[in-house]
């Protein structure tokens, strides 16, 4: 399962290999992987021509704004999941999502288990509100921290794990 540092990683990974390169297509091996019911050819209208401009990670999800406009890619990596830039040459297995560059290479969203999800959003803040995650583990300082735990009931580990008391920490499940 990748965890919180492997999501900081595949932000980095975008932010140096991908941004401002123009996107010529895309191609959804599996639509399985498009959340809340996008197809392949809106995926394919809403990137194609563009480039991705900055990158944003709050607890296991990994954002790529496109465009000029507020419209942002989403990143979820399930159990599976990693983003790999391939340069030269075929994609790898299980490349489910792929973003192809003018300049040649293409950036590949990998994962066999297909758990992962890709979803196109507004801003990363209103995704954020709307699937009510809490604070990101590594911005949360420890005032903060203690705050989302007051109150609640259960073990401390049940609380560690769930996204809306802190972002990033434990096991996650995409929330649909």
């Amino acid at each position: 399962m990748p965890e919180l540092p492997d999501n900081v990683v595949y932000r980095r990974r975008i932010a140096d290999a991908a941004l401002d390169r123009e996107i010529t297509s895309t191609k959804v091996v599996d639509p399985l992987i498009l959340a809340d019911g996008i197809e392949p050819p809106r995926f394919d209208e809403a990137l194609r021509g563009r480039r991705l401009t900055e990158t944003h990670r709050h607890g296991k999800h990994v954002f790529a704004k496109y465009g000029d406009e507020t419209g942002w890619l989403a990143f979820h990596f399930g159990m599976t999941g990693k983003v790999e830039v391939v340069e030269e040459g075929e994609p790898p297995e299980y490349a489910y999502v792929q973003l192809h560059f003018a300049d040649g290479g293409h950036l590949a969203f990998v994962c066999p288990r297909k758990f992962a999800r890709v979803r196109l959003i507004d801003t990363p803040e209103a995704f954020v509100d709307e699937k009510g995650l809490g604070p990101d583990a590594r911005r949360a300082d420890v005032e903060t921290f203690l705050q989302q735990l007051d109150g609640r009931r259960g073990s401390i580990k049940g609380r560690l794990l769930d996204q809306t008391v802190i972002a990033g920490l434990g096991n996650s499940t995409d929330p649909s």
